[in-house]
């Protein structure tokens, strides 16, 4: 004799209940970023054309230890522009850098350290610490679980916020090598975004996620910085 078994109300509302806290979490989450499989050390080197001026810059960054701690330290060089940011090794999160600008007749230093973080971010947000690290950061992103989010610096006010949406994937050549990456838009959003212009970047699909080229537009007017990857390599 078959069995009729009954649903009681009440574990129907639990379980109708529980799906729609899965599919809120999964459709609307802070997003955070995480190491993406870097290795010991890597070096890379760009080509910057700004209105056909151009110039050679070069990124490394390696774990350091001291004292007892660890981190992710990124460097960039240019003729310009020196720049060290420190990083947690498994969040990606800034919490360091120094900057040295060099001008024909001037040099200048600084220097930002995060004592303390407990800024709040809302869904869909992402937070990045360090104007001069978020090449990097993104580099951490969530690829394939997200498709945008709104970029929210700490030590800026609250209306300066950026966006960010994941176009797909794109295929880049460069020097007879061609590249799989995710394309991404970066700008400013509502009415603003009218007025100022959007920055590109491309990714590589493959871990971990160098940047192989990008298109950064600053001020309206303002010449547009084209990056494009030379070399690559790590141990």
């Amino acid at each position: 004799m078959n069995k009729v078994v009954k649903v009681l109300p009440m574990y129907r509302e639990l379980v109708l209940v529980f799906m729609l806290l899965l599919l809120s979490d999964f459709a609307f989450s802070q997003i955070y970023l995480k190491n993406p499989g870097f290795f010991d050390s890597e070096t890379i080197l760009y080509s910057q054309n700004i209105e056909g001026e151009f110039s050679i810059i070069e990124y490394k960054m390696y774990y350091k230890e001291e004292n007892g701690n660890s981190w992710l330290e990124y460097h960039t060089f240019s003729d310009e522009q020196e720049v060290i940011v420190k990083f947690d090794s498994n969040n990606l999160t800034a919490f360091y850098s120094e900057i040295w600008e060099r001008q024909d007749d001037s040099t200048t230093h600084s220097i930002n350290e995060i004592v303390m973080n407990q800024k709040i971010i809302e869904d869909d947000e992402l937070l990045i610490t360090d104007m001069y690290g978020i090449i990097m950061s993104l580099r951490g992103f969530p690829w394939k679980e997200k498709k945008s989010a709104k970029i929210v610096f700490l030590n800026r006010p609250e209306n300066f916020r950026l966006e960010m949406k994941v176009k797909g994937k794109d295929t880049i050549h460069i020097k007879n090598r061609s590249y799989d990456c995710w394309k991404v838009q970066i700008g400013m959003g509502g009415v603003m975004g009218a007025i100022f212009p959007k920055s590109y970047y491309w990714y590589s699909v493959e871990s971990p996620h160098y940047l192989v080229r990008g298109e950064a537009s600053g001020m309206p007017g303002s010449p547009k910085t084209i990056l494009e990857i030379q070399s690559y390599s790590s141990k």
